[in-house]
């Protein structure tokens, strides 16, 4: 294809930038054995620069080989006398291998199995944990709690809906060997309100282990989360409490130092530690229908400031917000969807699955009736500085299309802009200006304001389009906007788009 320039348009002002997007890739999909999808951890276990994944089981934990380009091979059980539905991977010892984690309130265990430096474990370290559950609902914070350079393990094992039994928080201080010793038992506050889950880290700077603990008494009454901190003697006194909120996260969503509380979904997901372990309402979060927060804040597009990645449902989508660097997100900034099937997205991970330094998502989908699966969406955000931007407002049609730019756009390159999410077979207009319109149409955003329309460009089976050549000649710093429109019954008005992308020529 070759793209024609008008030189005349080259003369137009442009318009103000927006602001750069996060851009994720479409979701590449392995299929799993069973209609529910595990806990699974995510690290580099075979050295060739891509993540795979652990997966937790009744029994020994299984090992997904990743393939560089979103997939997973066929799981594998892994050498190891650990056992358990719940998993994770952490440095226990200090000697920069990843060691195993395992745990399960079915058999009331955790273990501690250290990489033995030849792809394979020790035996494991066991400890016993205070409750049993009919269903594995062990929950594990593993990370350092206290500042002291090693890593800590909070276990909440939560109460069972019915029943007397009212669970448990346990906390595990790591000897600095990767053996562990039990510092604390936080059992249910009181008889009516059972544990739920916990959160574990410094909340006052002071060098001890505090927690985040949420406890729940189904529809009895509201739900209630308290702030505990560490004394001198590691008994654990309340600091704050709050009703009506569930804890999902601490990390310093503001860059003040302190950690934060990220909560559930809702309008208000932030709230902000002053540095004393108390947390004051944060700055509001757009309210969406968010099924789940995948994993801790990341710097998704190195800015240094964290964002965040969560799920929405119905059908089950990724969804990226952009960190502002107040405690404060922007709107979802990507949109990916997941799996077609209306239902289910669970646990999931960030990593590096295609080795190129940036990190991407994998989450768990548990579709009922039909295979779960696990959906993987690479990072594809643009460099800062480059010559590429991404300016957002995708309109979803039957799923949300996804625009990709490449290349140097150096004349006589190779370059492409490579569309997914058209319907299967279907057709999509590539539309081009050089400077931004932004204004209503067909029930989104027109990005571009059009100077030349090609299409319709015809899509494939999978639902995908690529315009691709040799870069004509252009003048250097020449910037031009580009989108796809594409015929979908499924959209608001029969259509759907991809985001805008700016592209200011070298």
């Amino acid at each position: 294809m070759r793209l024609c320039v008008p030189i005349g348009c080259a003369l137009l002002v442009l318009a103000p930038w927006a602001r750069s997007q996060i851009v994720f890739g479409p979701a590449g999909t392995t299929t799993l054995a069973g209609n529910a999808a595990p806990d699974f951890a995510a690290a580099d276990l075979d050295g060739d620069g891509f993540d795979d994944l652990v997966i937790g089981n009744a029994g020994a934990p299984g090992l997904r080989l990743g393939d560089g380009a979103g997939h997973f091979g066929a799981e594998t059980p892994l050498a190891t006398d650990a056992a358990g539905g719940t998993v994770a991977l952490a440095d226990m010892n200090g000697d920069e291998m990843l060691d195993l984690v395992v745990g399960s309130s079915q058999t009331s265990q955790l273990y501690v199995a250290l990489a033995d430096g030849k792809g394979g474990y020790e035996p494991a370290f066991g400890y016993g944990l205070g409750n049993r559950t009919l269903v594995n609902g062990l929950t594990l914070d593993v990370r350092d709690g206290d500042g002291a350079g090693d890593t800590d393990v909070l276990a909440v094992t939560p109460a069972p809906q019915f029943g007397s039994a009212l669970g448990e928080a346990r906390l595990f201080r790591n000897l600095g060997d990767g053996h562990l010793g039990v510092i604390a038992v936080l059992p249910t506050w009181t008889v009516g309100s059972k544990i739920s889950r916990g959160l574990l880290g410094d909340l006052n700077d002071d060098g001890r282990p505090d927690l985040v603990l949420l406890y729940d008494a189904g529809q009895v009454a509201p739900m209630k989360t308290f702030a505990y901190l560490c004394q001198p003697d590691a008994t654990f006194e309340p600091c704050w409490q709050q009703t009506g909120v569930a804890p999902e996260r601490l990390a310093d969503l503001d860059g003040d130092g302190d950690l934060d509380l990220l909560l559930g979904p809702g309008p208000s997901m932030t709230m902000l530690n002053p540095g004393d372990g108390s947390f004051a309402p944060g700055p509001v979060v757009p309210a969406m229908d968010i099924e789940a927060i995948v994993n801790e804040p990341t710097d998704l597009d190195s800015d240094g400031v964290l964002d965040l990645v969560v799920t929405g449902h119905v059908p089950p989508e990724l969804w990226v917000l952009h960190g502002v660097g107040d405690g404060s997100f922007l709107e979802p900034s990507a949109r990916v969807s997941l799996y077609p099937v209306s239902y289910g997205a669970g646990a999931g991970e960030v990593g590096d699955f295609d080795g190129d330094g940036r990190p991407d998502v994998v989450v768990g989908i548990s579709p009922m009736a039909v295979p779960a699966s696990l959906s993987c969406s690479l990072n594809r955000t643009y460099a800062a500085g480059g010559p590429l931007l991404d300016l957002g407002h995708q309109l979803k049609g039957a799923s949300w299309p996804i625009q990709l730019a490449q290349g140097s756009f150096t004349t006589g390159q190779p370059f492409a802009f490579t569309l997914s999410g058209a319907p299967a077979s279907g057709s999509a207009y590539f539309i081009a200006g050089t400077s931004q319109l932004d204004a209503p149409f067909k029930g989104g955003t027109m990005v571009p304001l059009p100077f030349l329309i090609t299409g319709p460009w015809p899509a494939s089976p999978s639902g995908t389009v690529s315009i691709a050549g040799l870069w004509p000649a252009a003048p250097s710093g020449l910037g031009l906007v580009l989108q796809f429109w594409i015929p979908d019954a499924a959209g608001p008005v029969g259509f759907a788009a991809s985001s805008g992308v700016q592209l200011t020529l070298p």
